[in-house]
């Protein structure tokens, strides 16, 4: 067990610097201080401090790319997909492994009073799974009844249900982003006026717990958080087969048909205005069925 925790702490040490996982508001000590040795005796002595109150994490990592392969860890009850980039594995892992040191030093072992502490929606906290799968996280649903809770995981995306035990009132690594994005699938929304559940099942089963990476293309501003996407997985693009299937419709203004793209728009000519009415015109764009990729992109 002594060696994991040392191979650990030296494979945080070599990326540290590169990643600045350091917390911005921690003093750095001074190799020359003599006082050094035993002010971190003193640190290790303290078994608990009071957990630092914030109001949330910070917004997410910003993307540097338009296109990308991404996992989808979850789809929510209004189609928001929360999906992560697995090229940043290895930064996630330094994450964990700094919340595994600074979780140490903070509670030395399970949390005495987890059961007894209050929650609140949109808190922000980390998860322990067990000794070695810390997680950071916001609290979106608190069940005082069986002392759970609902947690988002902002890292990787995905939705747990977590017992106050397992729950710590802590918000470490305030500086680094989530990890994780919110997106929706663009120029598309459903039948009906919210996702049915008969849809959002389909899109779990088929995007959820596959091995497979879905292809993202980001096509759009961010808006409230959420990225408009375009989704493919394997060679089949997901926005425009929910329409097929009828299990979707084309936002107004987006119609595909025969390899072209009919904008409708709506014209108020001078003649209408005066009779108190509209006048539907389209104009047609020879372009290809958004989008057509090649498959060597990524």
């Amino acid at each position: 067990m002594a060696s994991e925790e040392r191979k650990d702490e030296d494979f945080l040490a070599k990326n540290m610097e590169q990643l600045d996982l350091r917390d911005p508001d921690e003093a750095q000590a001074d190799p020359n201080d003599n006082n050094v040795n035993n002010e971190a005796k003193h640190e290790v002595a303290i078994t608990e401090a009071k957990p630092t109150i914030v109001n949330d994490w910070m917004s997410p990592v910003e993307l540097y790319v338009n296109a990308f392969k991404a996992v989808v860890t979850h789809i929510d009850d209004d189609g928001i997909m929360y999906l992560y980039d697995p090229m940043l594995d290895k930064q996630r892992r330094l994450i964990r492994t700094k919340l595994n040191l600074m979780l140490y030093k903070r509670y030395r072992g399970p949390d005495p009073k987890a059961l007894r502490r209050k929650y609140i929606v949109g808190e922000p906290c980390v998860v322990v799974e067990t000794r070695y799968k810390p997680y950071r996280g916001r609290i979106i649903h608190v069940n005082e009844e069986s002392a759970t809770c609902v947690v988002h995981y902002i890292d990787y995306g995905f939705v747990k249900s977590c017992s106050y035990e397992n729950i710590r009132k802590y918000a470490p690594l305030r500086h680094i982003p989530p990890q994780s994005h919110k997106c929706e699938l663009n120029r598309i929304r459903p039948k009906g006026k919210k996702w049915d559940k008969g849809t959002l099942d389909f899109l779990s089963r088929a995007l959820l717990n596959v091995n497979d990476k879905c292809f993202v293309r980001v096509v759009g501003e961010e808006i409230n958080g959420i990225r408009p996407i375009e989704l493919r997985y394997g060679s089949l693009w997901v926005n425009d087969y929910l329409v097929d299937i009828n299990k979707a419709q084309y936002k107004t203004g987006w119609i595909l048909e025969k390899n072209e793209e009919v904008i409708i728009q709506q014209d108020v000519s001078s003649k209408a205005k005066n009779d108190n009415s509209t006048r539907t015109t389209y104009r047609k764009c020879q372009v290809p069925v958004y989008p057509k990729p090649r498959d060597k992109e990524v």
